[in-house]
């Protein structure tokens, strides 16, 4: 019953000090990386990967600045490889893996905005929560070995943590018509594994918005 109250409470203090609410659509991708040890194996290299994110925004406006909660179905991953090597420094066999994620991500940004032209400039931050759907993880050899599974979530090794959280910072530009784009940079504070070693997910993404 409190939680309920509280969150009324907020609801109507939210309505009653904001000038404007509107929803909105947003599209776009992502380059994300899992960097440290590597996915599975301690990795000498790793590299991003695109991906995409879609969902929707609400925005409430507050004088200057904005806060903006969101729901996306986005993906989050990486690539990572180890070079093995003869006693001429020559490459004889190599370990790669690839790892794609499914979540659905729940940011909360806060904007300051600044007039400029037919619309606002816009650059702020703010935290997200994501929860694991799905995935799939990826080995590869030189010596044409392969294999794909479905990504596990669980405690024990190689399993992927369901939950993900960390901070977002946003900048772009918004038009008075409601169009606007926006660029993200994003960086997990937990590791991805379960167990060592251990990555946190990193990534930007560039997307397409409207405002209704």
């Amino acid at each position: 019953m409190k939680k309920t109250l509280l969150i009324f409470f907020i609801f109507f203090a939210v309505r009653a000090y904001s000038q404007t609410i509107s929803g909105g659509i947003s599209a776009g991708i992502n380059y994300t990386s899992q960097p440290g040890p590597g996915t599975l194996f301690f990795s000498s290299y790793n590299n991003y990967i695109p991906g995409f994110r879609v969902g929707g925004l609400l925005d409430i406006g507050l004088k200057s600045f904005s806060i903006q909660p969101g729901i996306f179905f986005s993906t989050a991953g990486g690539t990572s490889r180890d070079n093995f090597y003869d006693q001429s420094g020559n490459v004889i066999d190599y370990i790669g893996d690839r790892i794609v994620v499914y979540y659905i991500k729940i940011p909360l940004n806060v904007e300051y905005k600044i007039k400029l032209g037919d619309g606002s400039v816009f650059i702020g931050g703010g935290g997200y929560t994501a929860i694991g759907v799905a995935g799939k993880l990826s080995f590869a050899t030189n010596k044409s070995y392969s294999s794909t599974h479905d990504l596990e979530f669980g405690s024990d090794y190689g399993d992927a943590r369901r939950t993900d959280f960390g901070i977002n910072i946003i900048d772009g530009y918004k038009l008075n018509s409601g169009l606007a784009i926006s660029g993200e940079y994003s960086f997990g504070l937990v590791n991805t594994y379960s167990d060592s070693p251990n990555n946190k997910n990193r990534g930007f993404n560039i997307s397409v918005d409207y405002f209704f």
